[in-house]
């Protein structure tokens, strides 16, 4: 019956999303209440009436009037189990549950709202409007027995719940499944949250990760949120790094810049990105940015994410990593490669087959995948 635990830490956590205090990056403090969200403006009803602010105008929201709540979910994070973790970018690593995540550019870690024993991981949007966690906990049945149970707690716990959609997904190599719902939180205030949660069962352990936001930005949210989700990979993760002093650390060889489409020329084992199904599913298109440092013996050594949409930068990662180049040298001596690289998801209505190429006209773009739509 564990899952009832993260849906009671939802009711209190819900209240960043509800704040109403409005803190501006100008220094500027609002207090009101949201009422809607329309493109790049949030509305708000004030004491003087309703007004308008741009959302890239806000540094922080806040709830100063519960403070109750604040203080309980304070201590609830004090007490939370310690989770070594960090967040370079994109990439969300988290080593106390051995898995990763892709989140988007400027998301942070938001261990205030990480409460429960089998709560691994809490990241949010940097203005606190949308939210995931990741959950893993012993459970002996199925994924369909597990599926029920949740949504058994579910019902208890949201006014006026409504299931909206649910699909079948693979994560990671594991059978899942995605469901989207809605409901509201009696606890906090009347205006309604919508939810997406993916669901899996392996081994005797159970994967739940729910990624929400108020009803209104929902629209605009989902892809990014299911993206979130669907990115959820296992790792086996290194062992810590040896101390600075020690002995065995590797002497760093030279690095040089060279430009992707020199470095293109020199690709001799390339892997294929596969067009990730749910992004082809809803339409996806876009340019995964890389950057890359190539190791002296043309493997790739470091990755790292510049921007792409969060539903087609794993498939990249996973394809480029296994890339390899002909070895770059200078004067003689091996040297390792900081380079560029681009991962070019299309959608092509006109051509009969899969295809990949290099577009040559396009700066550093050593990828380039090519799907055709399904005809009608």
């Amino acid at each position: 019956m564990r899952p009832v635990i993260l849906f009671i830490c939802l009711v209190i956590m819900v209240v960043p999303v509800l704040a109403e205090e409005f803190v501006l990056k100008d220094g500027t403090k609002i207090v009101g209440h949201m009422t809607a969200i329309k493109g790049e403006k949030i509305e708000i009803e004030t004491a003087y009436g309703k007004m308008q602010i741009r959302r890239s105008d806000i540094l922080t929201i806040s709830f100063p009037e519960n403070s109750g709540i604040a203080t309980a979910q304070a201590s609830n994070a004090a007490n939370a189990r310690p989770i070594d973790e960090s967040l370079t970018g994109t990439d969300y690593v988290n080593r106390t549950g051995h898995f990763t995540l892709t989140v988007p550019v400027g998301w942070k870690i938001n261990s205030e709202v990480r409460v429960g024993t089998n709560v691994l991981a809490a990241v949010s949007s940097r203005d606190d409007m949308n939210f995931v966690l990741v959950e893993r906990e012993s459970f002996s049945g199925s994924l369909d027995s597990y599926k029920g149970l949740v949504e058994v707690q579910r019902r208890r716990i949201f006014k006026d719940y409504e299931k909206l959609s649910e699909s079948s997904v693979i994560v990671d190599g594991l059978p899942a499944v995605l469901v989207t719902f809605r409901g509201i939180n009696p606890q906090a205030t009347q205006l309604p949250l919508q939810f997406v949660s993916l669901m899996a069962v392996e081994n005797g352990e159970s994967l739940l990760a729910v990624a929400w936001c108020p009803e209104p930005l929902f629209n605009e949210s989902q892809r990014t949120l299911e993206g979130v989700l669907l990115s959820y990979k296992r790792q086996g993760l290194p062992a810590a790094s040896p101390e600075p002093n020690s002995s065995a650390k590797k002497p760093s060889a030279r690095r040089v810049p060279v430009d992707g489409d020199v470095e293109f020329t020199k690709l001799v084992e390339r892997v294929e990105p596969t067009y990730p199904p749910l992004a082809l599913q809803t339409r996806i298109q876009g340019t995964v940015h890389l950057h890359a440092i190539i190791a002296t013996d043309g493997s790739v050594e470091e990755l790292e994410v510049i921007s792409g949409h969060p539903l087609l930068v794993p498939s990249a990662l996973d394809a480029v990593r296994k890339w390899r180049f002909l070895p770059t040298t200078v004067n003689g001596q091996p040297v390792e490669v900081d380079t560029t690289i681009d991962v070019i998801y299309a959608l092509e209505e006109n051509k009969p087959s899969a295809q990949s190429s290099h577009r040559g006209t396009s700066t550093r773009r050593l990828s380039a995948v090519t799907v055709s739509l399904p005809s009608d």
